[in-house]
Parts: structure tokens; C-alpha cells; sequence
């Protein structure tokens, strides 16, 4: 059943009214209605993450080195993925703008470089 001209006339003034009266409000329940994107900066990793356990659980038995690719593949992607989600729960990578870098987003391999760098220097240590 749709409204008269007369119930949309005040359901608009009713609507700038709130507008007016509490914007903030306003904004965050009409962000509530927008349909949501899947972030394909979070889509990714989850795909890799599992291809990674599907190579695991298939070549466990026959080949140890591909079902440790498939174990380090599944890392990667947990790590990436949480990455990119604190990164897009901050607001660095938006959906809309494809923003991929920023002063605190560096790139991965700076990231692989640095836990590298980490790890080599703890085995130094205990041994």
C-alpha cells in the first residue's frame, strides 16, 4: 500500500527534521541501510588461505615439501588478511578509492623483510 501525497509530504519533513535536529544520528542509520561490498583486499587472502589447506590436506601423505608450501601459503594469507583487515578497520584501505598504500600501509614484502630480520636474529640468539 503506498502513501498519499499528503503522508510522503510528511515523512520528508519528518526525515530533514531528524537531518537537522541529530545529523550524526541520522548519517549512521541511513549507513545502516547501504548494501555492504566484500572487500576484495579481504577476499583474497581467504582464497589463498584455502587453496593453502586444500594443497595441505592433498599432498600431506605424498610429499611433505608441497604440504609445507600449503602450510606456508595458509600463513601468508592469515597474515595478510589480518593485516588488511586492521588496515581497512582504520580506514587505510577503502573499498570506494582502492587506496592500496599510505604512510601506514607499507608493502608486504617490507613486512616479510622485517619478520625475517626478526626471526634470523632470535636463531642467532639461542644458539
Amino acid at each position: 500500500m503506498s502513501l498519499s501525497e499528503e503522508e510522503q509530504k510528511i515523512l520528508k519533513d519528518m526525515e530533514k527534521r531528524l537531518f537537522e535536529h541529530d545529523r550524526s544520528f541520522a548519517n549512521r542509520v541511513s549507513a545502516g541501510f547501504e548494501k555492504r561490498r566484500i572487500n576484495p583486499y579481504l577476499l583474497w587472502p581467504v582464497a589463498g588461505f584455502i587453496l593453502g589447506f586444500a594443497v595441505l590436506t592433498a599432498t600431506f601423505r605424498d610429499s611433505l615439501l608441497v604440504a609445507t608450501i600449503g602450510f606456508l601459503l595458509m600463513l601468508l594469507s592469515a597474515f595478510v588478511f589480518e593485516k588488511n583487515y586492521r588496515a581497512a578497520k582504520s580506514g587505510v584501505l577503502n573499498h570506494a578509492n582502492q587506496e592500496t598504500h599510505s604512510s601506514r600501509h607499507k608493502p608486504i614484502s617490507s613486512e616479510i623483510s622485517v619478520i625475517a630480520h626478526k626471526v634470523t636474529h632470535l636463531w642467532r640468539k639461542d644458539t
